[in-house]
């Protein structure tokens, strides 16, 4: 090859060494480390057609690079670049280079070059080197770039994957990181590492429906593939107790707690025990020495066992998710003993789980259980803290004991004068003690500081020093940042003069008009359905009743201090339907509601004769806002947030202007209605035994609560309650005692009558078989439970005051004068649901004795005397099913002689008899019967029961083929 003038014929010529001058020029590149192919490569470019310049320029570049002279080596890549940018190796070559001179610079622009050839060669192994060198550098941004690159490439580099994903952490991507894992688990479902990180992105990204999906799709999958779990490297404890956390904080304590018993069987090596999965409690992790009632269902149901036997370890942190998930449903008993449990280990070691129990206590309002955690925590120097102490005095306050709470809460602003928090909730103490000029000052103290950090904002921003300059050493802006700047609201002025207050006044009341105009025309579309309508009603109805709960004046202090002010505890709850209010306009409202009660108080001074009871409040009348407080319970409930609406409806029961009995019965229903829909069966219990407490020997308040029950599982535990039993034989009790004409006391705050306690320990032959030592003020202290306190308010008179200065004769309820059947025939079918025939009998013998011509009570005579009748303790079997059959006779000609068309039922009711004992050619005629009679009268209303059980009857006598025909026509859809 010999070069010719310019300008003069062909520029190059070629010479038959031109090919083995190329493999020489390659070669080279290759013993310099230059070039090398490894790893996995992408789809490369066909390479461009070099001109003999090129070729040339870049051998004689190559030479130079390799004599070391690179500075002189530079410029000819360079210009190699400028003709063709498409030639991955002059850029490979630059990078060289720029790589072997000194200077951080320069080591960036070698990275910055080979990311340019890495594009025209694209190789997974270079493009995951560069990503560790421009992490290593710090070029967060274009390391996630570089990694991107191969997982595009291979899809299957986890390695790639985890390093993205912890990259994306750094630089705030949240959203990103949690896709990234998200592709992990795609290559490899389950993994436990990955889970562990996914559980630290929730509370930002707020994915915790999704991540459960996918801890319970593990869980499923770990114990099914592993029926003895390798914790080191499998799902293990700490992926169960956080999948019980997760459905604790998404309010589904069932769940949580078949979490945690399946988890604690499933690594204890006892999955195959799943017959522990039928007991409602945990008796199952009973520690030794333990006394438990024997359960329902048994032989001996109620009768009292200690733990013996083969005790079941549960790890500590396991029982603690299971106590929070057992109060959460309410079921204290149960929730209390996992909790003694964990309390009686060291506070030091386990402060953080004593200290999420005594919240737990606070979140179901058990306060005096919360305050002695609280107290045991704050003795500690170790275990105290600011939270421990805040929690402390809302347990003084709540429990009404306002001087401890005001000095928890001096103490916090003492040691800490800048503490706003302590100093709202002290003036809460304050305002709930009447004492409205301290409140007002505190809040002012809260609101000037809050403006003078406002004020002093701007000036520090002023001063922030200026954004650093996009550094050179990156493609990409390392300064992006994922994080969202908190919104800041400008403080305002809370001091209102006379004429404000007023002009303030006014247009809250005109607020309210105008709210409840619009509730009146969304009321139609919400009545149909309509989403958008509902979420729209919600916010509206939501805001007018914050407005009626946050006033003073319609909940006394002097009774109900403990529903007054408790804002904090209250925004916790209505967060999720999104109508929390910011703490600088909390304080606002506050301020300005201590301001009108302070005008108010003097213009009452002024003119003390001005004390006519008002009927509306802001220009609607009381029986409105009653009408919208259950309609937004209601909407509430089918909204899916039940305990807002049961919060709510509460909450006004301790209203000075719904004390009246007939306003304390509307809400008490109201509550019930909703415990109903929601399947809250022990809120039903509750507001049942309210209803029975206020509406004294009236059978109403017990259709109520067999309604509101329903049937099935759960609601048989329910019917079957202890306390519902002790409260229905203490009601039997007193309806026999009073209809034997006997001495009752009217007790003039409860608005009942009771059996005096001196009578009570001297009587004998009481209902109930007598009455013991002590057990009058065992009554009276059950009795304040259902009518005293927060229940009790719905009977009680105007003012307690009021209701001392009555006379103890006036008695101006109704009051039995003959014993009550429907009472008795109730606690003897609570008795038969538990198995406790014998008991069953003597209080339906009893019923039937005063309504011999009632089907129910002759129909569930029949089915005690049979369930008797199967148990080892009869002493005559066939006398008791002959004494059920009787009955069930007498209720057939009883209820076929009132309603005719029950045949069907009656059918039914003669086949499960005789199902029941084992007369299985009765049992299917009379069946069959049931089956006729409904397919003339088109009316499957029986005829599925009488199939399905036919059917057994079939499958057991191997007639599987006419089963089969029952599954066709009866039980398929």
């Amino acid at each position: 090859m010999q070069e010719t003038e310019v300008g003069r014929g062909p520029g190059w010529r070629f010479s038959i060494n031109e090919d083995a001058e190329r493999d020489f020029a390659q070669e080279l590149r290759e013993t310099s480390g230059v070039g090398k192919r490894k790893g996995r490569r992408g789809k490369n470019r066909s390479e461009p057609v070099l001109s003999q310049e090129v070729r040339d320029q870049m051998k004689q570049a190559v030479q130079t690079y390799l004599a070391a002279e690179y500075e002189k080596a530079i410029p000819l890549f360079r210009e190699i670049i400028r003709i063709e940018p498409g030639l991955g190796e002059a850029w490979n070559m630059l990078a060289s280079c720029h790589a072997e001179q000194p200077g951080d610079d320069q080591k960036a622009l070698a990275v910055q070059l080979n990311i340019m050839a890495a594009h025209l060669n694209p190789d997974a192994a270079v493009w995951k080197s560069l990503g560790a060198q421009s992490r290593d550098m710090g070029n967060l941004q274009q390391a996630i770039y570089c990694f991107r690159k191969v997982i595009s490439m291979d899809p299957g580099d986890v390695d790639a994957m985890w390093d993205r994903a912890f990259l994306l952490k750094q630089v705030g991507d949240l959203r990103g990181v949690f896709n990234g894992f998200l592709s992990i688990l795609r290559i490899f479902p389950h993994l436990p590492e990955v889970l562990e990180q996914l559980r630290y992105l929730l509370v930002e990204l707020n994915e915790i429906p999704r991540i459960i999906k996918i801890y319970q799709d593990a869980f499923d999958y770990h114990r099914q593939t592993q029926p003895q779990p390798n914790l080191e490297t499998s799902f293990g404890i700490r992926q169960i107790i956080a999948l019980a956390d997760f459905y604790n904080s998404i309010n589904e304590p069932e769940m949580a707690i078949k979490t945690i018993r399946a988890g604690a069987r499933w690594l204890d090596g006892r999955s195959e025990e799943r017959f522990w999965d039928a007991v409602s409690d945990d008796r199952e992790f009973d520690v030794e020495g333990y006394i438990r009632q024997a359960a329902e269902g048994t032989e001996n149901p109620g009768q009292e066992s200690v733990r013996a036997g083969v005790i079941n370890p549960l790890d500590i942190n396991m029982r603690h998710r299971l106590a929070i998930a057992r109060l959460k449903l309410r079921e204290f008993e149960e929730g209390k003993m996992h909790c003694d449990i964990i309390l009686a280990h060291d506070v030091l070691e386990y402060h953080v789980l004593f200290n999420e129990i005594a919240e737990t206590y606070i979140e179901q309002g058990m306060y005096a259980e919360a305050l002695k955690i609280f107290e045991e925590l704050a003795a500690e120097q170790e275990t105290t803290s600011l939270g421990v102490l805040l929690n402390l005095g809302t347990c003084y306050r709540n429990l009404t004991d306002f001087n401890q709470a005001v000095k928890v809460y001096q103490n916090i602003i003492s040691a800490d004068p800048d503490n706003d928090e302590a100093k709202m909730r002290l003036a809460e103490v304050y305002e709930m003690t009447n004492k409205p000029r301290k409140a007002l000052e505190l809040v002012n103290e809260v609101i000037a500081a809050r403006a003078a950090r406002a004020a002093a904002k701007p000036a520090d921003t002023q001063q922030e020093e200026p954004e650093p300059a996009q550094s050179s050493s990156s493609f990409f802006d390392e300064r992006r940042k994922f994080a969202t700047p908190s919104k800041q609201r400008k403080a305002g002025s809370s001091t209102l003069t006379l004429k404000q207050l007023q002009e303030l006044e006014a247009q809250r009341r005109q607020a309210v008009e105008q709210g409840f105009a619009r509730l009146a025309k969304l009321e139609k579309d919400v009545d149909a359905g309509d989403e958008g309508a509902i979420a729209e009603w919600l916010q509206e109805a939501g805001n007018l009743v914050e407005d009626f709960r946050r006033t003073k004046q319609l909940f006394l202090s002097n009774r109900f201090a403990l529903f007054r002010g408790v804002v904090a505890e209250r925004e916790r709850r209505i967060r999720s339907r999104g109508l929390v209010k910011s703490a600088e306009k909390n304080q606002d409202d506050m301020a300005s509601r201590l301001e009108l009660e302070l005008a108010e108080e003097q213009a009452r001074k002024k003119h003390p004769n001005k004390d006519a009871k008002a009927e509306v409040f802001r220009g609607v009348a009381f029986d409105d806002w009653l009408y919208l407080f259950i309609k937004y319970a209601f909407v509430l409930t089918r909204d899916g947030q039940f305990e807002l609406a049961d919060e709510v409806l509460r909450h006004m029961t301790i209203s000075n202007v719904y004390v009246d009995f007939s306003s304390q019965t509307t809400l008490r229903v109201a509550l019930l209605a909703c415990a109903a829909h929601k399947k809250s069966y022990p809120h039903v219990l509750e507001h049942s035994r309210k209803l029975i407490g206020t509406h004294q020997f009236h059978n109403e308040p017990l259709k109520l609560m067999l309604i509101a029950l329903g049937s099935g599982l759960r609601s048989t535990e329910a019917f079957i309650d202890v306390k519902l039993q002790k409260n229905l034989a203490r009601e039997i009790r007193l309806i026999e005692w009073a209809a034997q004409g006997k001495e009752c006391k009217w007790h003039v705050v409860n608005h009942r009558y009771q059996i005096p306690a001196a009578l009570l320990k001297h009587s004998k032959g009481a209902a109930t078989g007598g009455a013991e030592e002590g057990e009058g003020d065992e009554e009276e202290e059950e009795q304040d439970e259902d009518g005293a306190g927060e229940g009790s308010s719905n009977a009680r008179a105007p003012s307690q005051a009021a209701a001392g200065k009555q006379k103890e004769g006036t008695s101006p309820g109704f009051k039995a004068t003959k014993e009550n059947p429907a009472w008795l025939a109730l606690y003897g079918q609570i008795c038969a649901a538990a198995k406790s025939y014998q008991s069953a009998l003597y209080y339906l013998i009893h019923a039937y004795e005063l309504q011999p011509l009632d089907p129910v009570i002759c129909l569930s005579l029949a089915v005690s005397y049979l369930g008797r009748a199967m148990q080892r303790q009869s002493d005559n079997r066939h006398h008791m099913v002959a004494e059920a059959m009787a009955f069930l006779t007498r209720y057939r000609r009883l209820r076929l002689g009132t309603e005719p068309g029950h045949m069907d039922e009656v059918e039914f009711n003669f086949g499960r008899a005789f199902h029941q004992l084992g007369l299985y050619s009765y049992a299917a005629k009379h069946y069959g019967q049931v089956l006729e009679i409904v397919s003339k009268r088109m009316d499957a209303s029986p005829g599925s029961k009488a199939a399905y059980n036919l059917s057994l009857i079939y499958v057991t006598t191997g007639a599987t083929g006419l089963a089969q025909d029952l599954y066709r026509r009866w039980l398929s859809l």
